[in-house]
């Protein structure tokens, strides 16, 4: 449950055993950066402001409920949701750590 790495007069022992807090908080990092790379296929501008959806996986939708301000203040999604879509919004399916989750942007 710990690595370790020594040098000279000095040694650094890191836990690594993952917490569930740590876990949930990398689902939400790594949702961050699809729903990012998402805005770039899509062809949005930095600035643009979007509408964000997720739907077909419990798990990920469970932490788009808990996370959604979040997740929204840092990919400018100014509408989330959770468990239907948006007409004529850019959707793709995402890997987030193992679960498979249908996204979709839209701009507003």
């Amino acid at each position: 449950g710990f690595a370790v790495q020594t040098d000279a007069d000095a040694a650094v022992i890191i836990d690594t055993e993952l917490s569930a807090e740590l876990i949930e908080e990398g689902n939400v990092r790594e949702i961050i950066s699809k729903v990012q790379t998402m805005r770039k296929e899509a062809g949005f501008m930095v600035t643009d402001h979007i509408a964000l959806f997720v739907k077909d996986n419990d798990m990920v939708v469970a932490i788009m409920e808990k996370y959604g301000d979040q997740i929204g203040s840092e990919t400018l999604a100014d509408e989330v949701k959770v468990g239907e879509g948006f007409e004529g919004a850019y959707e793709k399916s995402w890997d987030i750590n193992g679960e498979t989750a249908l996204f979709g942007v839209k701009k507003l």
